[in-house]
């Protein structure tokens, strides 16, 4: 189960090693307050923001720092997806995206334009213990999470909803 204290400790990762990020997936929607009730996130879904195309020194680097951790955290590759780097931050598994780019920074106030793995949207920094940190809109979550057409995404998609029907008014 992920808590905040996982996010702050990848966080702190991610931020000595210069590496940009967005917090995607159910630890998002977590951190949102929006998963289904008797939901909770099991792993840390990531977008990194650095494009091979646009910058492949800093790509190369980052790709490099994670494809150790994902050798020392014994996390086998991702055979699904190709761009996938899998390590585990304070015990939890994280999904690391690699090839996401920046489209945007700060467009409108806090928010910022971004694109990466199945997933194109805004992002808003948010405050999760003390730390600043990217995290993708509830949409874009949703979008990515649908467009993938897995069976527990549907099953996910009937107990949001079921969820915010019972919601008293």
């Amino acid at each position: 189960m992920v808590t905040t204290k996982d996010i702050q400790i990848l966080d702190m990762f991610m931020q000595a090693h210069n590496i940009p990020y967005v917090l995607t997936g159910t630890a998002a929607l977590m951190v949102h307050g929006i998963l289904p009730e008797g939901y909770v996130a099991d792993d840390i879904d990531i977008i990194v923001l650095v494009n091979a195309s646009e910058d492949s020194n800093k790509f190369n680097l980052v790709e490099k720092t994670l494809k150790q951790l994902e050798m020392l955290s014994g996390e086998e590759k991702n055979v699904d997806y190709n761009s996938v780097i899998t390590f585990r931050a304070n015990g939890v598994k994280v999904n690391a995206f690699m090839g996401g780019k920046e489209i945007h920074k700060k467009e409108t106030g806090c928010q910022d334009n971004f694109g990466g793995f199945g997933e194109t949207g805004k992002c808003a920094t948010m405050i999760i213990k003390d730390r600043c940190i990217c995290v993708s809109d509830v949409i874009c979550i949703l979008r990515a999470k649908f467009g993938l057409k897995r069976m527990k995404d549907y099953k996910f998609a009937n107990d949001l909803a079921s969820t915010i029907l019972n919601i008293g008014f």
